[in-house]
């Protein structure tokens, strides 16, 4: 399904006016963004992603769902989600990480701004 997330985040991100090195940017933070869900200890079963976009930037929203319980001493990897965040921070104008009670992860909003010069394109 990977796949065509990244097909959408292109598609959304091309109809707002971004290159293709933006569009390959975006598309590589909700990668990782997902991975983060997906991989963490405990993990989730379903995925939510949802794109939301105005004249001023494109957010996409990744949320973990349906989570699994945490066997015993099963923790959260903190020095991979510091990882992802800096990766994150590095790609998008703004990352927002959201925590569970147990220090997992439950949902993660990235940002990207559209130039001023594109800005009449949307």
């Amino acid at each position: 399904m990977m796949l065509i997330i990244r097909m959408t985040t292109s598609g959304v991100m091309s109809r707002v006016g971004f290159t293709l090195d933006e569009m390959d940017d975006m598309k590589m933070a909700v990668d990782e963004a997902c991975n983060l869900m997906l991989l963490q200890k405990p993990g989730c079963d379903m995925l939510y992603i949802w794109y939301t976009y105005d004249d001023t930037a494109v957010s996409v929203h990744v949320e973990g769902r349906d989570i699994q319980e945490a066997t015993d001493g099963e923790k959260p990897d903190a020095n991979m989600q510091e990882v992802i965040r800096c990766i994150l921070e590095s790609i998008v104008d703004e990352v927002s990480i959201t925590p569970r009670k147990d220090g997992s992860t439950e949902s993660v909003c990235l940002k990207k701004y559209i130039p001023n010069t594109r800005r009449s394109a949307v």
